[in-house]
């Protein structure tokens, strides 16, 4: 990987497979289908398997912890901005998974929300347009924490009075809260400074194995 590490890449290994029996009398895209899409059946030799979850162990590791500090002063000044902003995505992945209780039809008057100005992980659901509007009122910022340019912009209360202004002047769709292993895994990145020595995540189906930390 670069020398910014591979914690920002979001896809984790998938399960290795292996080709399935196809039977001569099979047509011509039965056979492709069957040796190279789903009818494709798990590897299940227990050497395979682990190196398989050696791997996503590996990935885990990446993705949830500080890459190794560069000896190089340029790198690891991008290194420190890169990881302080790392928690993003994943705020913006279980902002996503929410508003599908919201967004019914994401075509037709799609919604956003606002950050509670004394939780952040609470989140006022509004329209997009509702919310450009209340951006002009100058109750609200672009929290530039969680939006991700050319795929979700979301806000953020400038306090609690302004929040209540709000609340009280525009009709909100809703109100959630990130929790569960979404807040684990966001509090999780947070709590890790740049610089913090990286922790191996635990690895399930494998309980007697010691996974070696490459640095």
């Amino acid at each position: 990987h670069g020398p910014l590490g591979a914690w920002a890449a979001d896809d984790v290994l998938e399960d290795e497979l292996v080709e399935e029996e196809v039977p001569e009398e099979a047509g011509t895209v039965r056979k492709f289908f069957q040796k190279f899409g789903k009818g494709m059946a798990k590897i299940t030799t227990p050497e395979k398997q682990m190196e398989i979850t050696l791997a996503k162990a590996k990935a885990m590791e990446n993705r949830y912890n500080p890459p190794e500090p560069s000896a190089d002063d340029e790198i690891r000044r991008l290194q420190i901005a890169s990881w302080n902003r790392r928690a993003g995505p994943e705020f913006s992945k279980a902002i996503s998974v929410n508003l599908l209780d919201f967004n019914s039809n994401p075509f037709f008057r799609r919604k956003t929300v606002i950050r509670w100005a004394e939780d952040p992980y609470k989140f006022d659901v509004v329209p997009e347009d509702m919310a450009k509007e209340i951006l002009n009122t100058g109750k609200v910022l672009i929290d530039e924490e969680i939006s991700r340019p050319n795929r979700l912009t979301t806000y953020l209360y400038t306090s609690k009075a302004d929040q209540d202004k709000v609340t009280s002047s525009f009709t909100i769709d809703g109100t959630f809260a990130i929790k569960g292993k979404q807040r684990e895994i966001i509090e999780g990145i947070k709590n890790k400074p740049f610089g913090t020595p990286q922790v191996m995540p635990v690895v399930k189906n494998a309980p007697d194995v010691k996974i070696p930390m490459s640095r």
